[in-house]
């Protein structure tokens, strides 16, 4: 996996023989050091047996002098995937629920909401903090009694969230590499004579991941849930 600063390149994931997913990283600035310690866990659970390479992207990337909402909405728009890293911060920040959150939890005409996944980073009220976006779907959460990372109280407990979380990861990451295969496989038949027995031109330069990829329902962020967090159990 690559380093959570946004550095990897598709020429190394090539070089490799790996897709390159791009995964963007949403936390409020407040809970910078336990988001953290959660991602560098997180790293550390990829296995290079993995059939695809991890760029991780979040705001600590920024170079000096970038624009920082320009930056932000740029690498919203690169990412196939979206960790939501849920905390009372992140559901009160008005940034995040203004020009993130809604990437990943409204579809538009022209532009898919992104997949997502929220991890339950920090206890919150359901009822009274959760935004009415992560209202509709289900948050990752451990098992009791540490069902928030923040409630870990050993490495154990620590290890034990982190890993539950990156199995959810990887079968999510999976369907979106293999819906994207078989999309391709789909546009680069029609484009050397399906429909219309033209060439389009397609072949070898696919569509992001996010503009051919319909998450199926049963999945993570898809499922209906009413703001009540799910235990990762409930959904192997």
């Amino acid at each position: 996996m690559v380093p959570p600063r946004g550095l990897a390149t598709n020429a190394r994931a090539m070089e490799k023989g790996k897709r390159l997913v791009r995964v963007f990283v949403s936390r409020a600035r407040m809970d910078r050091e336990l988001a953290q310690d959660f991602l560098d866990r997180l790293e550390g659970n990829f296995s290079p047996k993995l059939p695809f390479c991890l760029e991780i992207w979040i705001d600590q990337s920024l170079e000096g002098g970038e624009d920082f909402d320009e930056a932000i909405q740029r690498e919203i728009d690169r990412c196939d995937l979206g960790l939501l890293l849920v905390s009372p911060r992140f559901c009160k920040s008005d940034y995040l629920l203004q020009w993130e959150l809604p990437r990943f939890t409204e579809h538009q005409p022209d532009r898919p909401a992104k997949p997502h996944v929220p991890i339950a980073l920090q206890r919150f009220d359901i009822e009274t903090q959760l935004p009415e976006a992560l209202a509709r779907v289900q948050i990752l959460l451990g098992k009791e009694p540490s069902r928030y990372f923040q409630d870990c109280q050993t490495e154990k407990d620590k290890h034990d969230f982190v890993h539950r979380i990156y199995l959810a990861l990887v079968k999510k990451i999976q369907k979106i590499c293999s819906l994207a295969t078989e999309v391709q496989g789909a546009v680069e038949e029609e484009a050397v004579g399906g429909k219309g027995g033209a060439k389009s031109g397609l072949r070898g330069n696919p569509l992001p991941v996010d503009q051919r990829v319909i998450w199926p329902k049963g999945t993570p962020n898809a499922v209906p849930g009413r703001g009540i967090p799910a235990n990762l159990a409930d959904l192997d």
